[in-house]
């Protein structure tokens, strides 16, 4: 699922991420960290469809990833995502 980088705290260790849903069809089930020397990569897991109709709303949530060593000089990554999130996340 698509994210954007919101806020890393002054240490570091904890970046807040934020990510698109639609209520009622769609749910984040996890945050997977994916680090090396040169850069630490986010991917944001979720469900998408099932039986829920889905809003056409679009919500927003966030959750705050830690991580260890700190972000330092590292670039943070997006992990690659389906061309068909580009209507949604922008």
């Amino acid at each position: 699922m698509p994210w954007v980088a919101q806020v890393v705290s002054a240490d570091g260790r904890h970046v807040t991420i934020g990510y698109p849903y639609f209520e009622g069809c769609m749910g984040v089930t996890g945050v997977q960290v994916t680090q090396s020397d040169t850069g630490v990569q986010l991917t944001v897991w979720g469900l998408v469809g099932g039986d829920a109709m889905c809003t056409t709303q679009i919500h927003y949530a966030s959750v705050v990833v830690t991580l260890d060593p700190p972000l330092g000089h590292r670039a943070l990554l997006h992990a690659p995502v389906s061309r068909r999130w580009a209507t949604s996340a922008n």
